[in-house]
């Protein structure tokens, strides 16, 4: 393996130096965590991108309307970094004696443009740079537009290395959400994804050395980013008419609309004609009976367990005042009545999905608390309505819709994981595996994040076998929260690897007031699912 010290000697390439903001502040990241020692800038000499007009107004209006500051491409001098992180030398790309001398193992190219391949094959293990699209763009000016532009639902972005000999390799990459409204909003959530893509690739290459093309997700071709073709004035113009779209949608919601998350069941029986049973694969959703909250409040991730011939839901209550999630449990009964919901924990932090299991003759359930930064275990002290905690199982993680599944003799965690509080619970998917479900010893996956696209990552209830094989369910939360249900088959699971196929997506597309599907759960009685329905508000 290639020597590498505890931190990676880089040369940063620039066009001038003036850099973005949102360059600056991804290089300060890295010098802080330790993982790049600055010992050279290399300028290329080119002209700073010019952001156009009308696009640069369009940034500043869409910040202004939706309360988001987006100082991303604010023109930095890069001289601030020497401030704190001191490098030996600028040099300049025609001084070839210069260049020759770099002692780099790697690379940093912030320039946004292809560079020689004379420059490329300086470093010991290549170049790193970040591509804005699944096309391999370089320039970030317009990142996102052009999927904003055509309504898309998520975007694609990647640190990719290309080595001395101009093969690319991917080392982080995914997929997040391209949600409707604010491009700023979206924005301030990529460059921190983006930071935390590069810190991961960082990592990687300290942990491999030169193997770290054996290790990397995908050889890609080309063998070379591309720039970006320059936004339109026709296109800038749209962009300002989508804006004023979304903003009159913004404003029906909060004015006009009533959203709110309602239950959904549907009872199965084989003794029963009434009822019919429930294809996991293929549920008929609009045929479930719908339990609908007080005005007050809403109901949601319902998970369902049946002890002793009854039945049982148990569900995030929310109400609108506090914003503030607690846990209910109520029996449901065959001819579609419930009985009155209980109150089973609330804590001073948000709780959701309530994941419920058994366990050595033992009633547990885990609930989502990841904004707190724990994974909790509750013990039912009598069922099913008196729990106490237990233990924590994980801590400093903010770790949303933890999932369990016992599988070829170990317990396995699945979890939608933000690496900060306040990212997007939405869009990574890790799995952590112990030999208990109580057990406060989770070892990560290797392979963490198993899953970096949002429209599958984030968990939607238990795993369940059907024809021996098994299967996750997940939210598909592209473009929107919790948008639908996707059932997907798991193809490998072990300490090492994993993967799976998407079998079916299913969107409550057979009542146009409800928008939303994010939880689907069953048992040999019952099935349960949840679903945002909207409603008008009354004005009188």
């Amino acid at each position: 393996m290639t020597h590498l010290s505890s931190e990676l000697r880089v040369a940063l390439v620039v066009r001038s130096k003036t850099i973005w903001h949102w360059q600056l502040q991804l290089i300060q990241s890295l010098c802080e965590s330790s993982l790049i020692d600055i010992q050279s800038v290399v300028v290329v000499e080119g002209e700073m991108v010019e952001i156009p007009y009308l696009v640069k107004k369009f940034h500043q209006l869409d910040a202004a309307v939706f309360s988001t500051p987006m100082p991303a491409f604010d023109e930095v001098d890069i001289d601030v970094l020497a401030t704190n992180y001191p490098y030996a030398q600028w040099v300049r790309a025609r001084d070839r004696d210069s260049i020759a001398a770099l002692n780099a193992d790697i690379l940093i190219n912030l320039s946004e443009q292809p560079l020689s391949a004379a420059l490329q094959s300086l470093p010991t293990l290549g170049t790193l740079e970040t591509y804005f699209s699944s096309q391999g763009e370089l320039r970030s000016d317009d990142f996102a537009i052009a999927e904003y532009l055509a309504g898309g639902k998520q975007v694609s972005v990647a640190v990719v290395l290309q080595d001395p000999k101009q093969n690319t390799y991917v080392l982080a990459d995914m997929q997040p959400s391209l949600e409707g409204g604010s491009i700023s909003r979206n924005l301030s959530q990529y460059w921190r994804w983006i930071a935390y893509l590069w810190q991961r690739s960082c990592q990687s290459i300290l942990q491999h050395g030169k193997h770290i093309k054996q290790v990397s997700s995908r050889r890609l071709e080309p063998t070379s980013g591309t720039a970006c073709t320059t936004i339109t004035p026709l296109q800038s113009i749209q962009l300002y008419q989508r804006l004023l779209m979304h903003m009159g949608a913004k404003l029906k919601q909060k004015y006009l609309d009533k959203e709110q998350w309602v239950l959904l069941v549907k009872h199965s029986s084989k003794h029963s004609s009434k009822h019919a049973s429930i294809d996991p694969l293929a549920p008929d959703f609009s045929s479930f009976h719908e339990l609908v909250p007080p005005a007050d409040c809403f109901w949601a991730d319902p998970f369902v367990f049946s002890h002793k011939g009854r039945d049982y839901v148990f569900f995030e209550a929310l109400p609108f005042a506090t914003e503030k999630g607690h846990l209910c449990a109520m029996e449901l009964f065959s001819d579609g009545h419930h009985s009155e919901p209980v109150v089973i924990i609330q804590e001073a932090h948000h709780l959701s999905y309530p994941n419920v299991f058994e366990y050595q003759s033992e009633h547990y359930l885990i609930p989502e608390s990841g904004d707190h930064g724990t994974v909790d275990l509750y013990r039912c002290t009598q069922f099913p309505y008196q729990w106490q905690y237990e233990k924590t199982l994980m801590q400093d993680i903010h770790a949303y819709d933890a999932t369990l599944l016992e599988y070829q003799g170990r317990w396995w965690l699945f979890a939608s994981v933000a690496p900060k509080l306040g990212l997007s619970a939405c869009e990574t998917l890790q799995v952590f595996f112990a030999d208990s479900p109580v057990s406060d010893h989770w070892q990560a996956h290797p392979s963490n994040p198993i899953i970096s696209d949002a429209s599958t990552a984030r968990p939607g209830g238990q795993f369940f076998v059907k024809d021996e094989q098994l299967y996750r369910v997940s939210q598909d939360c592209a473009g929107q929260y919790g948008a639908g249900i996707n059932i997907n088959q798991v193809t490998t699971l072990n300490e090492t690897s994993y993967s799976e196929q998407l079998i079916r997506c299913h969107y409550p597309e057979w009542d146009q007031r409800l928008i939303a599907l994010h939880t689907f759960n069953f048992n040999a009685n019952l099935a349960v699912a949840d679903a945002l329905r909207v409603t008008t508000k009354r004005l009188l």
